[in-house]
C-alpha cells in the first residue's frame, strides 16, 4: 500500500518574518486539517480545533525576538509545520489605537518644570499612544535634525515599494543598517535608490512628510559619511517658546518627530495616516483573515 502524500505546510498570513507582532497568528491550513497548534519558542501557546481552512487566533508573546511555529494536524494525524522567525513580540494590549491628542494639564506642568531645570533651549512633545493624552513645551521650535530624519527616509522607501522588501535584498540590508546602526552611507544609498541622488531623494522624503502634515521638518541632501483632537478637549499645544540658532541644513521639531513616530506605530497595525497616503505596502499584522 502506498504511503499517503505529505501534508502541505500551512500558509501564514500574520506574522511575517522580521515583523513586530501583537500576538495575532492567522493563515490558511491545508485541506483536511482538523487542528492547529502554535508554538512560541519552545512552548505551546495555543492548540485549537479547526473547521474549514482559515484560522485566526491570538497568542501571548514574550518581549523581543522569538520563533513562531504553526503545526497543522489532519484526521490521519499527519502533521506539517511552518516556522516564522524572527518575530518581535509585543504585548497584545499595546496594539495601536487611533486617539486624538488631548492636553494633560498635570503632565504639562511637569514638563514645564523639567524644561526650566534644563536651562538650555529644549523642545518636548509627549503623548500616550493608547489614550492620546499628552503635553508639549516649545514643540514647534526647529532643531538640527541629524539622524532623527532617517525614520522619514525609511517611511518613504516603504511608501515607494509595491511590497515589503524581501529578506537579504539590497534595500532590506540598507534599511537594517540605517535603522539599527544609524549608518550614514546606508541612508545616502537609500536616497539615491529613491530618486537617483541624495538631493532628489530628499525631495521625495520631504513630500512624504508634507503629506503627513509635518510642515516643520526638512530633509536636506545626504549625510556625511565620516565616522561619527476632540472638540470638547484641549489639544496638545505646539508653540515656539525659544528657538535655537543654527546654520543651513536638516531641521525638525519635537512635534513633527513625535507625529512621525506615531504614524509608524499606527501603521504596524494597518491604521493611521500612512495607510491613507496610498502606500504600496501593508503590514501583515493588519490582516484579520479567517475565523
Amino acid at each position: 500500500m502506498l504511503d499517503a502524500p505529505a501534508l502541505p505546510p500551512p500558509a501564514i498570513v500574520a506574522p511575517a518574518p522580521r515583523e513586530v507582532s501583537f500576538g495575532l497568528v492567522s493563515g490558511r491550513a491545508p485541506l483536511g486539517t482538523k487542528k492547529i497548534i502554535v508554538h512560541v519558542g519552545r512552548y505551546v501557546a495555543a492548540e485549537e480545533p479547526l473547521r474549514g481552512r482559515s484560522f485566526s487566533l491570538h497568542v501571548r508573546l514574550t518581549g523581543g525576538p522569538t520563533t513562531i511555529k504553526v503545526t497543522a494536524v489532519d484526521g490521519r494525524n499527519r502533521r506539517s509545520v511552518s516556522v516564522i522567525e524572527p518575530v518581535y513580540g509585543l504585548p497584545k494590549d499595546s496594539d495601536p489605537r487611533e486617539r486624538a491628542p488631548q492636553l494633560d494639564a498635570t503632565l504639562s506642568r511637569t514638563i514645564r518644570t523639567l524644561a526650566a531645570r534644563h536651562g538650555g533651549t529644549s523642545g518636548i512633545y509627549v503623548q500616550d499612544l493608547r489614550t492620546g493624552r499628552g503635553a508639549a513645551w516649545n514643540a514647534g521650535a526647529r532643531f538640527p535634525a541629524a539622524s532623527t530624519l532617517k525614520l522619514a527616509i525609511a517611511v518613504t522607501v516603504l511608501r515607494t515599494l509595491e511590497h515589503k522588501p524581501e529578506s537579504l535584498t539590497q534595500v532590506s540590508r540598507l534599511l537594517g543598517k540605517m535603522l539599527v546602526s544609524s549608518d550614514n552611507a546606508a541612508a545616502n544609498a537609500l536616497e539615491v535608490w529613491l530618486a537617483g541622488s541624495t538631493s532628489a531623494g530628499s525631495d521625495l522624503v520631504n513630500a512624504t512628510m508634507r503629506a503627513l502634515g509635518l510642515n516643520d521638518s526638512l530633509m536636506y541632501g545626504g549625510y556625511e559619511t565620516r565616522r561619527r483632537p476632540a472638540a470638547a478637549t484641549a489639544t496638545i499645544p505646539i508653540r515656539v517658546e525659544s528657538q535655537p540658532a543654527f546654520g543651513v541644513g536638516k531641521y525638525t521639531t519635537a512635534a513633527d518627530l513625535a507625529r512621525l513616530a506615531r504614524a509608524v506605530y499606527l501603521a504596524a497595525s494597518g491604521k493611521g495616516p500612512l495607510l491613507r497616503l496610498g502606500v504600496g505596502w501593508r503590514p501583515s499584522q493588519g490582516g484579520r483573515e479567517g475565523h
